[in-house]
């Protein structure tokens, strides 16, 4: 431990938040950023008018995961948009022990479609919306890479069903993200925030969690609509 402090800058969190060390989170953003310059051709991040990030402490944003190329282009927004923002995000816990340089940015492992999964899954949302500082929580609720054209687009239940239970003051935000490549223009990637979602409103109705979920799902695919329109020729 004594040695990724020196190597990597100590953590700022301890158990149940994983481990998040913001020189690390900083390096690893600026290499992101440069690795977007050479590997794509063109990268282009739209913002919905109604979408201030900035002016929330306690962000989540949830999005839909078609490539491999997704952490780059999320660590890059994130140094963009939020670099004041703590960033926590779920991976497949096989993935974190694969890519082993995940750890410290905030990254935690859950087994998926599991009910140990679930629970590290709402026991790191749950601290990450209590956290002290200002802290942003990214997932793929897809639980899988997706293909875009796909229709309707399907979410996993952890995120709605930890929105019906939280009582923090959280802006929750779509983010739909796309890819092209061409012989003419090379590889692009693209990238839409969509408006913050009124989840509060689900949690008083008794069918508020099915709802809620129906909702953030329709959210997600209008965001993707729109971006796919724009990125088309």
């Amino acid at each position: 431990m004594k040695i990724l402090d020196k190597l990597l800058g100590p953590s700022r969190t301890n158990r149940p938040l994983p481990s998040y060390r913001p020189f690390y989170v900083e390096r690893f953003t600026a290499l992101a950023t440069r690795l977007t310059d050479v590997l794509f051709r063109n990268v282009q991040l739209h913002v919905a008018e109604e979408c201030n990030l900035g002016s929330h402490r306690k962000i989540v944003i949830y999005c839909n995961h078609p490539s491999f190329w997704d952490p780059v282009i999320l660590a890059t927004i994130h140094r963009v948009m939020l670099p004041d923002h703590a960033p926590f995000t779920p991976i497949d816990e096989t993935a974190l022990k694969r890519h082993w340089y995940f750890h410290g940015l905030g990254f935690f492992g859950i087994p998926l479609s599991s009910t140990a999964g679930y629970r590290r899954f709402r026991e790191v949302f749950d601290a990450t919306v209590s956290h002290p500082e200002k802290s942003c929580f990214i997932v793929t609720p897809q639980g899988r890479f997706s293909n875009n054209l796909i229709r309707p687009i399907v979410l996993q239940r952890g995120l709605s069903g930890a929105l019906m239970k939280t009582e923090s003051d959280l802006c929750v935000v779509p983010l739909a993200l796309d890819y092209s490549h061409s012989q003419a223009s090379g590889r692009s990637a693209s990238a839409l925030l969509g408006g913050p979602v009124n989840w509060k409103q689900y949690q008083a109705q008794s069918d508020g969690l099915s709802k809620l979920h129906r909702e953030l799902e329709r959210r997600l695919e209008i965001v993707l609509d729109q971006l796919m329109k724009r990125s088309s020729p």
